[in-house]
């Protein structure tokens, strides 16, 4: 079965990206799809950054846009929102930027990542569009502000809780550092009072903790697999991290330890379901 990957980042123009610290940049469309083959996916949806704190290269809407129309096959795309756009109030109307880029075909919003509080009012403000407009909104987390891109939330993610309970129609996908640190913690018992709570398994911080217990990851995903998200979430055709995991979920299955049925809905049926 193909996968859906709903996070990954492509660049429009690689001959003007800007480098990451390392080296390296954001991948061009026939990189991505390369990327595709070797990790058997169909359709990769691409995401935009924003948000100033942490990153150099920005990848907003019109990128996004373009690179679907240059390679539909391959791609689909969330479109580029702050919460802070616009007055930097926390009762900006934000209906004239939501109906003409889902006119454009944008199937979500995200990455969501200002480095304010979960449940700061411009947060929440922005985060009812979403529920008005019935648009997933993809939500990078970090750890504290001043950590880098990403909203945050305190220790257990008792904000992201109480948000979620008022907004209970929200399609939410929470993903990254502060999330996935409390994979072993309170996660779990988030997931289970909220149910439109969902995570992504992009980048290689959400790697590493799902491989770091093969037990106690295949009781979790075994338990959420209607909630959890395939995601690369490779910033460079160098990353490694998707293809240790892949590797790793797929001997999961095999040793009868992660249902076969769980590992479809996580690779690509929960996409399905939500996308299209």
């Amino acid at each position: 079965m193909k996968k859906i990957d709903i996070h990954a980042y492509v660049t429009a123009f690689p001959q003007y990206a800007l480098p990451h610290k390392d080296g390296s940049r954001f991948m061009s469309a026939d990189e991505q799809k390369e990327f595709q083959k070797k990790l058997n996916i169909e359709k990769s949806v691409i995401v935009s950054i924003l948000a100033p704190e942490g990153q150099w290269q920005k990848l907003g809407s019109e990128n996004n846009k373009y690179v679907v129309v240059q390679n539909p096959e391959a791609f689909m795309w969330f479109c580029g929102m702050d919460p802070r756009m616009g007055r930097f109030a926390d009762d900006t109307e934000f209906d004239p930027l939501f109906e003409p880029l889902m006119e454009l075909g944008a199937c979500g919003v995200g990455e969501i990542s200002p480095s304010i509080y979960i449940d700061d009012h411009m947060t929440e403000n922005f985060l009812a569009y979403c529920e008005k407009y019935n648009m997933p909104a993809l939500v990078r987390y970090t750890y504290c502000y001043g950590s880098g891109a990403g909203t945050f939330d305190d220790a257990g993610l008792s904000r992201t809780a109480a948000l979620l309970k008022r907004h209970p129609k929200l399609k939410f996908i929470g993903c990254y550092e502060g999330v996935w640190s409390e994979f072993k913690k309170a996660l779990p018992d988030l997931m289970r009072s909220c149910d439109n709570f969902c995570i992504d398994t992009a980048g290689k911080f959400a790697s590493e903790e799902l491989m770091s217990d093969a037990d106690y990851t295949a009781k979790f995903l075994n338990e959420f697999a209607d909630r959890v998200y395939y995601g690369t979430g490779a910033y460079s055709a160098n990353d490694n991290y998707p293809f240790e995991l892949d590797k790793f979920l797929t001997e999961l299955v095999e040793s009868g330890k992660l249902d076969a049925t769980a590992y479809e809905r996580i690779i690509r049926k929960n996409a399905e379901k939500l996308l299209f």
